[in-house]
């Protein structure tokens, strides 16, 4: 018994769609290759030919290239550095005579506090 072949699908009207009729013809026909072909004066090795080459399963369709990624950039987000607080260090403060008080912590201008107690106490600097 003859082998099932199977035959992809061609274009109308194409050298590949007269070969397929003619391929399937011979299937039908349970002639060997050498046989059909004398019969219809056809090559054999033409006929060999497409018959490897329709009985291929089709290609797949290529594949879509793919475009490149485009790297995702992070948004900006909006940072505050503080500065890191020491632990509260206890203020001097220094009560002057007409009731106001000045509070001075470590690392205080010397001649800047001076300055300011004048000012405050109606005294010339």
């Amino acid at each position: 018994m003859r082998p099932q072949i199977e035959v992809k699908q061609v274009r109308a009207g194409t050298p590949e769609a007269l070969w397929r009729e003619r391929i399937l013809q011979w299937a039908e026909s349970g002639l060997a290759q050498v046989e059909f072909c004398r019969e219809h004066g056809l090559s054999l090795d033409e006929f060999r030919r497409y018959r490897t080459r329709l009985s291929r399963p089709a290609k797949a369709a290529p594949r879509p290239t793919r475009k490149p990624c485009t790297p995702v950039r992070p948004a900006f987000v909006e940072v505050t550095v503080s500065e890191p607080t020491e632990p509260e260090v206890p203020a001097l403060v220094v009560q002057l005579t007409n009731g106001r008080s000045i509070s001075v912590r470590p690392g205080f201008h010397r001649a800047t506090l001076v300055a300011l107690v004048a000012v405050l106490e109606g005294l010339p600097c």
